[in-house]
Formats: structure tokens, C-alpha cells, sequence
């Protein structure tokens, strides 16, 4: 009838995998077929849920040894398990363990990560999942008093741009079109914008910020100092 039923196991919790879904009529002879995405939710493990207490993690540098300490309170008392969520991945040189430290020596040629989505298993359970911002080096000086991106017809200018924390990233519509802008993972709208007008975002914390033009799919990176 069309029902899915189940229970995700806790490795996939966090995930988002790839249906492809049929239906036919008329004894089979018209067939429709879709691709749908399905999101486990992670928040809906089997409680009780650990929580994931660490909100930010120091700079890399590379070449210098790295170590970082993930924490978590809560679960079901057998202790913590951690991974990195599916598809995520640490800047080359730098590992997760089982245990949540995060060690290592990223090379010369590391490439920032605007996000890093860590996930936490108790027993049976799962964690809340954050992305926490994770810059490698000390990038360039801020721009003071922030900056304008200006989102044009069949481009954006600049899609790369370094602030001050606290200060904001204006964006200026001059498309001639309705133009959307949305967080790094598509999944949050950040602004609307009708043509000719303008919006502003501020960003606080100390690492790149990545958003995206829904209509032309541009990244904008915006590093947070």
C-alpha cells in the first residue's frame, strides 16, 4: 500500500539516503517512477538521546600538531561512540577517534572545512548532530565593517570574502531577478531577495561560512575571524 515502517539503526542515523519508488496501474501496464530522498532524523533515536555539549573547536595549523576533545552528556550510560556523520570529512591529515579525539597534523596543502558534522552513539542510541566551524591556518586579515556581495545575472562577485566576527555580509540583488540565498547545506533559507533590493547577515562565529544562489548554484565562502 505504499507504507515504509522500520527502524533506522543507529549508523544510519544522520544520513540521507535515495528511494527510487514505482507504482503501476491498470494490471502493470503504466508505470511511474520517482527518486525520493529520505533523511533519517537524528534526533529520533531511542532514548535516551546524548547530547552533544562541545560548541566550537580551536583553529588548525598546518603543519603543527592538532588535538581536540569532543564531549557529550546523557545516553543510555554504556558510554560514548563517535563517527563522523555520512559524506562529512576532516581536513586531510586530521582523524576522528572512537572516543571523540580529534588529532593530527594537517599538511600544507589542508583545505579549510566550513563544517564538520560529528555524531554521538550511546548503546542503542543516537546524539544530536552539530556542524561545527573548522578553519585550517589563520586565513587573511578581516575586512573591516563587512562586506557586499553582489549577486549579478549569470554571476556573484566576490565568492570569497573574509570579516570581522560580529560584523555582516550584505547581500546586494542586482540580477534582475528574484535571487535565493540558503546555508551551505541547502537545507535553510537566509534571505529572498526581489530584484533591487538588499539583505544582511551576521555572522559571530570564527569559521567559513558557506551559502549558496539556489538559481545559479553558486558557493559563496565567507571566513569568520
Amino acid at each position: 500500500d505504499g507504507t515504509l515502517q522500520g527502524w533506522p539503526q543507529p549508523q544510519m542515523f544522520g544520513a540521507t539516503v535515495n528511494i527510487c519508488a514505482q507504482v503501476s496501474v491498470q494490471s502493470g501496464q503504466i508505470w511511474s517512477t520517482k527518486i525520493l530522498p529520505l533523511e533519517i532524523d537524528v534526533d529520533n533515536g531511542a532514548p535516551p538521546n546524548p547530547t552533544i555539549t562541545t560548541t566550537s573547536l580551536p583553529a588548525a595549523t598546518p603543519g603543527q600538531p592538532y588535538q581536540a576533545q569532543l564531549q557529550a552528556t546523557g545516553g543510555d550510560g554504556s558510554g560514548y561512540t563517535w563517527l563522523l556523520c555520512p559524506g562529512w570529512a576532516l581536513p586531510a591529515g586530521l582523524a576522528l577517534s572512537a572516543t571523540g579525539l580529534i588529532s593530527g597534523t594537517p599538511g600544507p596543502s589542508a583545505e579549510p572545512v566550513a563544517e564538520v558534522c560529528f555524531r554521538v552513539i550511546s548503546g542503542g542510541s543516537t546524539g544530536l548532530v552539530l556542524g561545527l566551524g573548522f578553519t585550517v591556518g589563520p586565513g587573511p586579515d578581516p575586512v573591516p565593517g563587512g562586506s557586499t556581495v553582489t549577486l549579478r545575472k549569470y554571476k556573484v562577485e566576490p565568492t570569497s570574502l573574509t570579516i570581522a566576527s560580529g560584523d555582516s555580509v550584505e547581500w546586494v540583488n542586482r540580477s534582475g531577478g528574484r535571487r535565493t540565498i540558503l546555508s551551505g547545506n541547502g537545507k535553510r533559507v537566509i534571505a529572498v531577495l526581489k530584484p533591487g533590493t538588499s539583505a544582511s547577515t551576521r555572522l559571530v562565529a570564527r569559521r567559513v561560512h558557506r551559502f549558496q544562489v539556489l538559481q545559479t548554484g553558486t558557493v559563496i565562502s565567507v571566513t569568520v575571524v
